[in-house]
């Protein structure tokens, strides 16, 4: 059957709540598909679907979910058999709602225009995964579902695009695994908090909002002095005003990082476990360096 891949926010997390850029794509590391099992309990799947049929009631004429065919399925013992570590922000409720639109959907790109396509999904989605999260953006659904980068401006703008091929195979964007699942909404909440503080907004406006901006714009333009620059700041900022968020076993890792600039640890998303996101311009002198002090490394992409 096919599979949906997972996905990956690589920069924006949290300065798209001040309508900053964010930048995500698809991490073929992860995925999940439909399946059936004659041993399998999907009970939650049977609510979601409830869920489904209430809302549809209001939103008809988009959201268009086949929810009879979907529960016929769910008796024969559909369930989505997926690899996507849970709690780590990569998107396993997002892929598992890209399959279900996938499968059981009547498909909104018969009906609408091209460019009017990537947004109106992004609110099916959004209202798909309410369900697991109580709010929902939306994206990473529709990134599981495209299954192409996708660059975002704010809470309404979002832009398909093509990433340039590497240019520097030695490079590297990996994964750091905390070993921790962690929920978002209480981290959100964390960090709304620290926004009240008007020296931490402040701050987080006038340099966290401009690295990220910065790191993108380079990162897009394969400019790795600037990208590399602003990764570092954004990196020490991080570590400045957000240890909570770091977990206390990478603390030390964290800040070698920073000071010797082998290698750069960013959150990966909400932060708090999950995993951790790193880019060096080594990878094999990083891996050597971090695999001594006992970590697993996931390189995603080179830059």
């Amino acid at each position: 059957m096919k599979k949906y891949a997972s996905k990956l926010l690589l920069f924006g997390e949290y300065t798209i709540i001040k309508g900053g850029s964010a930048l995500a794509f698809p991490l073929s590391n992860y995925c999940g598909n439909w399946d059936f099992s004659d041993d399998v309990d999907n009970a939650n799947l049977l609510e979601w679907k409830k869920y489904i049929e209430g809302e549809q009631s209001h939103n008809s004429s988009v959201f268009g979910i086949d929810t009879e065919r979907f529960e016929v399925d769910l008796k024969k013992g559909l369930f989505f058999n997926s690899d996507i570590p849970m709690g780590y922000g990569v998107g396993s409720s997002g892929a598992l709602c890209a399959a279900l639109y996938d499968e059981y959907a009547v498909k909104i790109s018969k009906l609408l225009p091209a460019s009017e396509n990537v947004f109106q999904l992004k609110m099916i989605f959004q209202m798909l995964e309410n369900f697991f999260h109580g709010s929902s953006s939306g994206v990473d659904p529709l990134i599981c579902y495209l299954n192409q980068p996708l660059l975002l401006k704010g809470k309404r703008e979002a832009e398909l695009i093509k990433l340039k091929s590497p240019i520097n195979n030695q490079s590297a964007i990996f994964l750091l695994d905390t070993r921790r699942s962690r929920q978002t909404e209480p981290l959100v909440n964390f960090f709304l908090e620290k926004l009240k503080n008007e020296n931490f907004s402040t701050s987080f406006e006038m340099e966290w909002c401009v690295y990220n901006e910065a790191i993108i714009e380079a990162f897009l333009n394969q400019n790795h002095i600037d990208f590399f620059e602003n990764i570092h700041l954004l990196s020490q900022f991080q570590y400045n005003h957000l240890s909570r968020m770091i977990p206390d076993d990478f603390v030390e890792i964290w800040k070698n990082g920073l000071e010797s600039q082998l290698y750069t640890i960013k959150l990966c998303g909400a932060g708090g476990g999950g995993f951790l996101l790193g880019f060096t311009e080594d990878w094999e002198a990083t891996k050597k360096v971090l695999r001594v002090s006992g970590f697993e490394l996931i390189r995603v992409r080179t830059l």
